[in-house]
């Protein structure tokens, strides 16, 4: 089976002052349809296989790494966006 790439649009927006205290560093997560379920299993198995790492560079074993892996992407972006100036962003 070929490698294949899902590119995705994830909407996101500055959190508000007073909710920046709680930030989650735990999420319990129920995948409750099949579909859930082989979307994380066929992004694990991608991953493993592009040998991806974490930003703190522990390589990519599982279901949650995989998780984690996303989010540090999203986190890029969002770092980039930040970064951006106004003429940049139109």
């Amino acid at each position: 089976m070929e490698d294949r790439v899902v590119k995705l649009d994830v909407p996101v927006a500055p959190v508000a002052p007073g909710l920046r205290g709680f930030q989650s560093r735990h999420v319990t997560v129920h995948l409750s349809s099949a579909a859930q379920r082989e979307a994380l299993a066929a992004t694990t198995a991608g991953l493993i296989a592009q040998d991806a790492r974490l930003a703190g560079g522990k390589v990519v074993t599982g279901p949650s790494d995989a998780v984690s892996w996303i989010l540090e992407q999203v986190a890029e972006q969002v770092s980039a966006i930040a970064n951006m100036t106004d003429e940049e962003k139109e």
